[in-house]
Parts: C-alpha cells; structure tokens; sequence
C-alpha cells in the first residue's frame, strides 16, 4: 500500500525530497516496514541493525519508530559514509555506528543489548546485482573493505 513503482529513468529527486520525504528501496527491503507492525514497541527500544548498508531500512524505522535508540554496523567502512549522508538528509543524528564482520564465531565487536536486530544478510552488497548486474562481475569474496 505504501509502495510506489518507477521507471529507472524517473528522476525522482526532482520531485520529493530524497531521504527526508521518501526512501528509494526495491520492493523486498520495503516489505520489511511490514514486520514493524508486529513488534510490541517499547518507550525507546534498542535496535541494531547489523547489516546496514547505506541505512534505508533503519530510515524506514526510524519513520516508524522515531524514539528509538538505533545502532547501525556493516562489514563494509565505506558503506557506512554513504549511511551517515543519507542519516543526516533523513534528519537522523542520534545513533550508533560501527563496522563490524559478523561472519565468524569470534567477532569481538560489543554490542549490548537489542529488542530487535535487523539482519540482511549476507552483508556483501549483493541485494544491489539485480539493479545494478554489472557489480557481480566486479564482487570480491575476499575484498578487504
């Protein structure tokens, strides 16, 4: 219901405010806006979301949930600069960050304690290749980021 279709060549960003006004997602990362409705909120639930990307899901929540208390890592440092441009047009300045690799047994990243964990993993990017195909062929499983 909340779910608009454009053509990739719409040049949304002349319309609305981008991150402010709407979040640009392909469908299935919208449909997690979904799952927020059967959450018993608390007053100021913890979140982590662990593999965050550039933030539009945490956005989305944020919309939903504003008085969150929201810690967003990713396995990829870079990522995370595209995050904070995008947590700072949404208005979002009150939360935690970090970059962590999650694939392993030991990771010794502290995180506390979360009343929900939003997990799209595997935390690669590879959610993108069905936008943007060409970023298969570049991906490096090994790639230090």
């Amino acid at each position: 219901d909340s779910c608009l279709a454009l053509s990739n060549a719409s040049k949304i960003d002349s319309v609305i405010e981008l991150n402010k006004e709407a979040v640009v997602q392909d469908f299935n990362s919208q449909k997690i806006g979904e799952l927020f409705n059967l959450v018993r909120w608390g007053p100021s639930d913890q979140v982590w979301d662990c593999c965050a990307a550039s933030g539009g899901k945490s956005i989305m929540l944020y919309d939903f949930k504003p008085d969150i208390e929201l810690t967003v890592s990713d396995i990829r440092k870079n990522i995370l600069a595209n995050l904070r441009k995008r947590f700072a047009e949404a208005g979002i300045t009150n939360y935690k960050s970090f970059v962590a690799d999650l694939s392993g047994t030991t990771s010794k990243q502290s995180t506390g304690h979360y009343d929900l964990i939003i997990a799209d993993v595997p935390c690669s990017g590879s959610g993108t290749w069905g936008r943007i195909p060409e970023q298969l062929y570049f991906f490096k499983e090994k790639k230090n980021y």
